[in-house]
């Protein structure tokens, strides 16, 4: 909703506000100067029309809770939030450069792969880092994507962002939030979503970076919200030529109608994009990820060609040991209870001894492994070896086994992301059992 107020001098604190810089359907955003610092800040401010309405407010607000509880390179920083004179304001840091919307308009076509990896990798490395808080961002587009003076990409406007525990009235089902040329099917139906829709934006923004068009142009809203929920995205090399396959293959499966068939998290992408492009955001992105801390012990990754003797004599001690492990977990939680009703039960491990150096559990021979189904006797899901992948490239990824089968890895992060690795790409498997 436009501001019709002419707040051009206004005065919030030590900051006078210069000039408008942008608006948007959450409120108008200023060029200020900050007296006491002798800085630039970017302050937005609440339109008139919305700061009457009790969850706006509530809104507003928590944009800037948002945004203050993110701290990272590629995210926009915010200094203050407040109200004066009925303006409700919050000031943030205030980027010297152009939006991403404005870089590809001048550029009049797409960007090369590398480029167009290296930013998306930026805005990939400040979304995993919303997302490791639980908050999905919920407006991934290229007007919410600045290029600082140094090629850097940052990541901005929190106004829709949705918070883990949310107010259930600022995001009532049914109601739709966004940008449509670049918003998720389930997002566009009014569904609750989770952190793959924001993939799904990126899959949109990929595209539009690539080939210089947005995949599904209309001359209404509801006409484009259509084509998300039911038409195929077209294909980049008719757009772009020289676009190779394995980069259309990403960008098809980042924008997949059904959320179950993207990537499920930003690490499962970042894999995928390593394979054609080495860009260092990617690298970064999947430093970034990998959770530290685990116990670990080396055991070799081999072929499934191994011997399928060895392979039945480990796939039966695998499970046997598992099971062995859950039953002591059902009988501690028991004994416990006995012991101290009025206490939580003594986790297994915890009896001030040192715990036994662990086992090695060497993969040669297995053709596949899962978890075993069911639950335990205590009722808790069967215990899965911690590991840590050790990659070809010299990456480390650290988390719970899920299973192995048809020359995959799943595995389970400490953040609660399940990657799927090839097992080619992985040098070794360090397992810790408890």
């Amino acid at each position: 909703m436009p501001e019709s107020r002419n707040l051009i001098g206004t005065r919030l604190g030590n900051c006078e506000l210069v000039e408008k810089i942008g608006e948007g359907g959450m409120g108008a955003v200023y060029r200020g100067r900050d007296r006491a610092l002798d800085r630039n800040v970017a302050v937005k401010i609440l339109p008139e029309a919305l700061a009457a309405d009790k969850s706006y407010v509530a809104r507003f607000i928590r944009e800037a809770r948002a945004l203050a509880k993110v701290k990272h390179p590629n995210l926009i920083s915010i200094y203050q939030v407040g109200q004066k004179n009925g303006l409700y304001f919050f000031m943030m840091e205030f980027v010297e450069g152009r939006t991403l919307a404005a870089l590809l308009a001048q550029g009049g076509g797409g960007m090369a792969v590398p480029e167009a990896f290296r930013i998306l990798g930026q805005v990939m490395r400040a979304l995993s880092k919303v997302h490791s808080l639980g908050i999905v961002h919920r407006d991934i587009k290229s007007s919410n994507v600045m290029i600082n003076s140094e090629g850097q990409a940052i990541l901005m406007d929190f106004g829709l962002a949705k918070e883990p525990q949310g107010d259930s009235s600022l995001t009532t089902a049914g109601v739709i939030l966004g940008t449509p040329d670049y918003m998720s099917p389930e997002q566009a139906n009014g569904d609750p979503v989770d952190t793959r829709s924001d993939i799904y934006s990126l899959g949109i923004l990929a595209f539009q970076m690539l080939t210089g068009r947005l995949p599904f142009p209309g001359k209404s809203a509801v006409a484009i919200l259509k084509q998300h929920c039911h038409d195929p995205l077209p294909g980049m090399a008719n757009l772009a030529p020289g676009i190779p396959e394995a980069v259309d293959r990403i960008v098809r499966k980042a924008a997949a109608k059904r959320p179950d068939e993207r990537f499920q998290n930003l690490g499962e992408m970042t894999l995928a994009m390593r394979k054609v492009s080495d860009n260092p955001a990617l690298s970064e992105l999947a430093a970034d990820a990998v959770p530290t801390g685990a116990r670990t012990i080396k055991a070799a990754v081999a072929g499934a060609q191994s011997a399928a003797a060895s392979g039945k004599r480990l796939y039966v001690w695998l499970w046997a040991a598992l099971a062995v492990g859950a039953l002591v977990v059902a009988l501690a939680l028991i004994l416990g209870g006995l012991h101290r009703k009025e206490s939580p039960p003594t986790p297994v491990g915890n009896t001030g001894q040192k715990p036994p150096a662990p086992e090695e559990l060497p993969f040669a021979g297995i053709e596949r492994w899962e978890r075993p189904a069911g639950k335990s006797p205590s009722g808790l899901p069967p215990k899965t070896p911690e590991a840590v992948l050790e990659m070809k490239d010299g990456r480390k990824i650290a988390g719970s086994l899920n299973w192995y089968r048809d020359g995959k890895i799943s595995i389970t992060t400490k953040a609660g992301d399940e990657m799927t690795i090839l097992r080619e790409e992985v040098k070794a498997i360090r397992v810790a059992r408890h």
